[in-house]
């Protein structure tokens, strides 16, 4: 594959399940010389620091949503909570900051030597439609089991839980399916991990795929 002329690295997408080790899987790519965006951290600065991301909030949620010159979370949890247009809303306003860091982000490192290959770990990346900004897509697959466990473990969420956030998401059998490589991910360490990340990745810095 030619990679895109405007970024000059391929870009990678993870795609998987809730706690199947998308993030786990990025740290693993950034240690092999792979730059990762991450979208989690891109809100946390936006949300301390873009002006006019409080602006727009304040505007759109009032003077409570900005308190001291800082995005009031716990206001915001509040107003959004049960209220379908205002979440919509707010994620509306919160995408489109996301999306103009990310290829702020992108464009900088087009011409970095020590970057070998940019990697989105986004969550719900294929249903904000930044699977057409990749140049590859990898499904890291976890079995249902797995998953719990790892949810259970790390946020409190109960299997109903997580049933019902992963019921508002795209179904799994199709991210693995649009995905040009798979990861099986059901082990609790790194070591059956990294030599499959280390696989992909050299396969696609060489375009075989």
């Amino acid at each position: 594959m030619n990679f895109s002329e405007e970024s000059q690295k391929p870009v990678i997408g993870l795609l998987g399940g809730i706690g199947s080790g998308k993030s786990y899987a990025a740290q693993i790519f950034s240690r092999l010389g792979c730059v990762v965006i991450n979208a989690d951290e891109i809100v946390a600065q936006l949300y301390k620091d873009s002006e006019r991301l409080k602006q727009e909030i304040e505007k759109n949620f009032g003077s409570d949503a900005v308190c001291e010159g800082e995005i009031n979370r716990k206001y915001l949890a509040q107003q959004v909570f049960a209220d379908d247009e205002k979440l919509g809303k707010l994620n509306s306003i919160t995408h489109r900051a996301v999306l103009e860091e990310i290829e702020n982000k992108k464009r900088k490192l087009k011409d970095s030597a020590s970057c070998r290959a940019i990697v989105y770990d986004v969550p719900l990346l294929l249903e904000k439609g930044l699977e057409k900004d990749c140049d590859y897509l990898i499904y890291i697959e976890a079995s249902k089991a797995v998953r719990q466990k790892r949810v259970k473990h790390r946020s409190g969420l109960s299997e109903k839980e997580l049933e019902i956030r992963e019921k508002n998401q795209i179904l799994l059998d199709k991210k693995k399916n649009i995905a040009n490589y798979r990861i099986v991910n059901n082990s609790l360490g790194e070591e059956k991990l990294v030599p499959q990340i280390e696989q992909i990745l050299t396969e696609i810095l060489s375009g075989k795929k």
